[in-house]
């Protein structure tokens, strides 16, 4: 769900979240690096597919973790599961564990479409590579199953699919 406590939280932090609620479960969803519509892996592949170019806006030396949004949702749903009826707190980072450069996804995207790739001469100026410290112990219940690889291959046939292309 999304809300005035959502709003709350973005306006102080500058992060967006969403809240999952299963029963007495309660997840906040907050995240800087997914798979999104808006975001640049399907902007990415919508160029490609589109005009055979991938014009970035910096030049991509920035890092990110990736993750597949079948694993963000799977991840999401075991720790509701995992913790049901659990009146502590605990603070799981889901997340790939995996850094890439905004660079090396536009180039497997080129790779696997046929596509350009033009990078930007902007340097990174939102995130400035802020990254969250993975917490491991979610490694021993749950792992990421879906690499960027594989990720980037299945949003280009979802885009692919929907474009009829």
């Amino acid at each position: 769900t999304t809300g005035p406590g959502n709003q709350c939280y973005r306006d102080t932090t500058n992060i967006d979240t969403l809240n999952l609620s299963k029963g007495d479960r309660i997840v906040l969803y907050s995240n800087t690096s997914r798979y999104a519509p808006q975001l640049g892996s399907y902007y990415f592949v919508d160029s490609a597919l589109n005009s055979r170019q991938i014009v970035m806006l910096t030049d991509g030396i920035e890092t990110r973790e990736f993750l597949y949004v079948d694993d963000c949702s799977n991840a999401l749903l075991l720790l509701m599961e995992k913790f049901r009826g659990s009146t502590e707190f605990q603070s799981f980072d889901v997340t790939s564990f995996q850094r890439s450069t905004i660079l090396e996804v536009a180039n497997e995207v080129a790779a696997q479409t046929g596509a350009s790739v033009i990078p930007g001469s902007r340097q990174d100026i939102v995130q400035k590579n802020q990254e969250n410290v993975p917490d491991q112990k979610i490694l021993q219940f749950w792992k990421p199953q879906i690499d960027l690889r594989t990720g980037i291959s299945k949003i280009i046939e979802k885009s692919r699919a929907s474009a009829g292309k």
